[in-house]
């Protein structure tokens, strides 16, 4: 054997270069070309487009082997003037080639680079393989070009013939797994996965571990296509590890994807976003910018599926961007795509005539594109263009007749389909056709889509105890695919794209009730209703819980377990508003009633109008008291006058709401005349609901019991009171030495797009009234520089029950939602001074109340079937199980007010946090003062009393009178 040669140097000689640039010449006679013997082998390196050539002397009847193993390099072969030998397996498997001589001569060997920039060695070899086998070795090769051309029989009759003999083990696989795309292409999955079965056997050799997970790869893709999921998952997970074996990290990245895409198809969306974040990362890594592109691609859509639908639209955008990095038939595949996805994304933002656009501009790039096909028959179908949705979805069925899988998928929109057309039997068939399948393949959410529409169909047969089964089990198959994952910040998201079926549940229970009174379909409505508030806020408490030794709690399933958060002195009201009825329902220790409401459309836009008289009322003029006044008793006579029989007996009234309810101040809605008190002296205005109840408001009931197994025998704090208030804002505060005038009062609202926000200087004097009221050093003073992130975050505030936030709240912009700190040090340094969600997550909070004294402390991003996400999410999960907010902004110096009077009241009579806070507004209410000062404050949580005055007594005995 001859020793290991040098590769030769790429640069042309001096003359021949010369006459080769001179005359532009690229005949192979005319460049350098190396000798090499049997036996030799070299390394090299290339990138793509550049190419090797040797010569190498043949005797008559030898079979010469030559073999390359690639590292970041995917090379081609070629002898003499023969074809290109190029496996599709990418850079980390053995390329090999065998040609028999017919004479003793000399040959040209090239090697050339087809993508990558790496090395490889190669190796020249007499093989002890026979002409027989390098005819078979040739025959399979013209087979594989014939099946890319379409010849599928030609391709099937060959690759078989070619398998007829004895061959090394990696190259009968390769052949293999190209009869197995031929029985693909013919439509027979199960002999495709039978071969590919076979053939992975046949790679138990370490050195072909890359090979090996290639094939497990193209095997699970098979059985994804049969609808075999788990089947797909297990060989997906075998491809990593192979992959990982062979040191193969761009193998373990499609590895990763696959899988990903797998759990993508079984509606386990958690695992499928970690899947692809690590893709695109080892894409990333190896240097593959197509592939990664294409995971993100992938990510960004199960991102809309989560329904997070801005991420999702960013990283398209994004994508965009990078398109022209790409050359010809990859980038016009990778702009289809993101039209087809875009266009998906404006279908799902219910803006179908853009997602048309979109989606046509992407059947003009791959006019046959099985995907863009479907998903434009489907926008067609909700812009209710019947036939142009029938002709589409033709074409996709003939693409897919043989794919088990694909084919449910097709059903469940011919469903759509159909019962658009209002053909209810086909309907139900497609329906029932698709629903047999994906049950099959553990297709969760899927099996939830076809049940809800399964559930609208039975709805419109006026089937209504059938529509209940299927929209409860469409409910629980989602409840199942949450189980099945952490969704982390985006579970909201999951669930508010989802809650069709929710609400569809608790239309057809709340009619079922009607028809059948005393069946307790009303409670099971309600159960439906607690389903869809304040999921992650509870999944984030009962973790706490576990994590501290107490289990969580108990589903809130029944009646009971509802009833028995109350006292005899509260109740419940549950609002849910939907389109086409809304509900209440009214739980006190007495039993459940509930009332049938007007529509959404009906409530809302009252809730809009009168919110903004009363958030804004000097902007909407002198007539905006009388025009309040007639907007709150529309809203009284929907929302309030149906309980009037029951406020009489319920001191304590808790709202759990949805929709634009979450912004409504109930205290200041005027009570039915048959509730008010008989009150002898003169009234300012129409005597609001907060003069005779105590108003508390909650994310769900559920979370109150969670709240109460949180706090259960907790130590009591030392400390009264800690407040943070009247931080350093900027440059411009004259307690950095800096002087300027007065500023006008403002009210405690900022924007994080104008770093200058105005001092509050009543904060300073609300803190020292509050600390007034105290117990001798029970009280910590935060203030100025020390008001900041760095103090609240280093854990001084776990000593004390009650924490006061007076400062500014962010409430504008694009920026995360929170109260806004010291944001700059004593030598002018400035530092992060946003405290919001996220560091309010990861805080630990055991304080009995946190009162945040600024403006719009309550808003947030509201997303349907979970509610606001604000700060008193936060502070909840941070460990406080109540909250005092506002809803809007107010002036500093009627928040002062107010505060005085709410401390008052609690330290000062020692009365609960509810009871303080009602007597505060009464107060205002009585003095004369606008709703607009008084009403926007809102405690949220649990409503008892805690150990706060200085004769308190202690928690167990507390705890013990519930």
């Amino acid at each position: 054997m001859a020793p290991s040669v040098r590769a030769p140097s790429r640069a042309l000689g001096s003359k021949a270069g010369f006459c080769l640039l001179f005359l532009g010449l690229t005949c192979l006679s005319c460049a350098p070309v190396d000798r090499v013997s049997y036996g030799s082998s070299l390394e090299i390196h290339l990138a793509a487009g550049e190419t090797e050539r040797y010569r190498l002397s043949v005797a008559q009847g030898t079979v010469v082997h030559i073999s390359a193993q690639q590292r970041g390099l995917d090379l081609s072969l070629s002898i003499d003037d023969g074809p290109e030998v190029d496996s599709p397996y990418g850079d980390r498997v053995v390329e090999e080639l065998w040609w028999a001589a017919d004479e003793s001569r000399s040959v040209d060997i090239e090697i050339r680079a087809v993508a990558g920039d790496g090395e490889a060695n190669i190796r020249f070899d007499v093989s002890d393989r026979g002409k027989d086998f390098s005819r078979r070795y040739w025959q399979a090769h013209a087979a594989r070009a014939d099946l890319e051309q379409g010849l599928v029989d030609d391709a099937k009759r060959d690759l078989k013939q070619a398998l007829e003999g004895p061959s090394p083990p990696n190259w009968r696989a390769i052949t293999l797994d190209a009869l197995a795309e031929a029985e693909r292409r013919s439509g027979d999955l199960p002999a495709a996965v039978a071969l590919l079965g076979e053939a992975v056997e046949l790679l138990r050799d370490r050195s072909h571990q890359a090979l090996k997970s290639r094939l497990l790869l193209h095997r699970s893709r098979r059985h994804r296509d049969l609808g075999e999921l788990e089947a797909a998952e297990v060989d997906a997970r075998a491809a990593g590890l192979a992959a990982m074996y062979g040191h193969d990290l761009y193998g373990r990245a499609l590895a990763m994807n696959f899988g990903a895409l797998n759990y993508d198809s079984r509606g386990e969306l958690a695992e499928a976003i970690a899947g692809y974040s690590m893709a695109a990362e080892w894409f990333g890594q190896v240097g593959a910018p197509l592939d990664r592109v294409h995971v993100r691609m992938n990510h960004a859509r199960c991102l809309m599926k989560l329904g997070a639908m801005d991420e999702a639209r960013t990283t398209f955008e994004e994508i965009q961007t990078s398109v022209g990095q790409f050359d010809g038939e990859e980038s016009s595949e990778l702009q289809a795509q993101i039209y087809r996805a875009l266009g998906w994304w404006h279908h799902l933002s219910d803006e179908n005539e853009s997602a048309r656009e979109l989606l046509e501009a992407s059947l003009q790039l791959l006019p046959d594109h099985i995907g863009a096909l479907d998903r434009l028959a489907t926008v067609n179908l909700a812009l209710g263009d019947l036939e142009h949705a029938r002709r589409l979805y033709q074409r996709v069925a003939e693409a897919v007749a043989d794919h088990p899988f694909w084919r449910s998928q097709l059903d469940g929109n011919l469903c759509r389909l159909e019962l658009a057309a209002e053909d209810f039997e086909r309907a139900y068939g497609y329906c029932h056709g698709a629903l047999a399948e994906l049950e099959r393949a553990g297709a969760l959410g899927s099996v939830a889509q076809v049940l809800q529409l399964l559930g609208q169909l039975e709805i419109r047969r006026q089937r209504l105890a059938a529509a209940e089964d299927y929209l409860r089990r469409s409910v629980d198959t989602i409840e199942a695919q949450r189980r099945a994952g952490d969704f982390s910040d985006l579970l909201p998201y999951f669930l508010a794209e989802r809650l069709d079926s929710y609400r569809l549940l608790i239309q057809v229970r709340m009619t079922l009730h009607r028809q059948e009174p005393g069946m307790g379909w009303d409670q099971k409505a309600l159960k439906v209703f607690e389903l869809t508030r304040a999921r992650r806020l509870r999944d984030l408490l009962a973790i706490e819980g576990a994590q501290s030794d107490i289990l969580p709690p108990p589903k809130v399933e029944t009646l009971e377990s509802l009833r028995s958060l109350l006292d005899e002195d509260s109740a419940f009201a549950f609002y849910h508003l939907s389109e086409d009825e809304s509900f209440l329902w009214w739980l006190s220790l007495e039993g459940l009633a509930s009332y049938s409401l007007p529509p959404r459309s009906e409530i809302e836009p009252l809730i809009e109008s009168w919110y903004e008289l009363l958030s804004d009322p000097i902007s909407n003029g002198p007539w905006s008291t009388p025009l309040e006044e007639s907007r709150a008793a529309s809203l009284s006579r929907i929302l309030i006058e149906p309980l009037a029989a029951h406020l009489r007996s319920s001191q304590r009234l808790i709202f759990v709401v949805d929709g634009q309810l979450q912004r409504l101040p109930f205290g200041a809605l005027p009570s039915p005349e048959n509730s008010a008190s008989k009150n002898p002296a003169p009234e300012p205005t129409p005597r609001p609901l907060i003069a005779d109840h105590e108003i508390v408001n909650l994310p769900s009931a559920s979370v109150l019991s969670l709240l109460r197994r949180m706090t259960a025998g907790r130590p009591v704090a030392p400390g009264h009171i800690a407040l943070i208030v009247d931080p350093v804002y900027g440059p411009r505060d004259e307690r950095l030495g800096s002087s300027h005038g007065g500023q006008p009062a403002v009210s405690r609202s900022g924007d994080l797009h104008d770093p200058s926000y105005a001092r509050l200087f009543g904060a300073g004097e609300e803190a020292l009234a509050i600390m007034a009221l105290m117990p001798d050093d029970s009280s910590l003073l935060l203030d100025g520089f020390d008001a900041s992130c760095e103090r609240v975050l280093s854990g001084v505030l776990g000593d004390y029950r009650i924490l006061h936030f007076a400062t500014h709240a962010e409430t504008g912009g694009q920026a995360p939602f929170g109260l806004v700190l010291s944001q700059i040090t004593p030598d002018g340094q400035a530092v992060d001074g946003m405290l919001g969600l996220q560091e309010l997550y990861r805080m630990e909070l055991p304080a009995e109340l946190a009162v945040l004294s600024a403006c719009g402390t309550g808003l947030g991003e509201d997303l349907e079937g979970e509610g606001l996400i604000s700060l008193t999410r936060g502070f909840m999960n941070a460990g406080t199980p109540r909250v005092l907010i506002s809803l809007w902004s107010v002036e500093d110096r009627a928040t002062r007010q107010l505060m005085a009077r709410f401390y008052a009241g609690l330290a000062g009579e020692c009365l609960s946090p509810a009871a303080a806070l009602r007597q505060a507004q009464v107060a205002g209410w009585l003095s004369g003062s606008a709703k607009h000062q008084w009403a926007p404050f809102q405690l949220q949580g649990d409503w008892d009393s805690f150990p706060f005055c200085a004769d308190s007594r202690n928690r167990s005995e507390h705890v013990a009178e519930r």
